[in-house]
């Protein structure tokens, strides 16, 4: 009997785990204020995360390699800008259990005339609890 409630103990912990997941999440709601603009996600762990209409893409705990595409709006960059959207940077996000982590893209206004992708940064601005389902 001991020996059947440790297997169902096991078989319980492990469900629980392949249940729990967090979210990466794109959706544009970062403050102008801070200079955080919209960011596009184009992969989780080199992999495609799913349609172009989502805007929260769900991932197991742990640590993901996401890489980011900036959606700046803002006048400062000039003309050339869009030349400077095939830019892509990598942000490692650590994700934990029931967690939903916002990107945005960082504008550096320091370095505004980078064409070298210098001037943003993708960046977690926020986590929120978030149930997975």
């Amino acid at each position: 009997m001991k020996t059947a409630f440790i297997a169902f103990a096991l078989l319980l912990g492990s469900a629980a785990q392949a249940a729990s997941c967090g979210w990466v999440s794109d959706f544009d709601i970062a403050p102008r204020a801070r200079d955080l603009y919209e960011a596009k996600i184009i992969s989780i762990d080199g992999q495609p995360p799913g349609t172009s209409l989502q805007r929260k893409y769900r991932v197991s705990p742990g640590r993901h390699e996401v890489v980011v595409a900036e959606r700046i709006e803002k006048p400062d960059l000039g003309l050339n800008a869009r030349f400077r959207r095939d830019r892509h940077h990598t942000l490692i996000v650590d994700v934990q259990p029931n967690q939903r982590y916002f990107i945005a893209a960082k504008f550096k206004q320091e370095s505004r005339l980078d064409t070298r992708g210098g001037y943003w940064e993708p960046q977690v601005w926020q986590a929120r609890s978030a149930p997975c389902r």
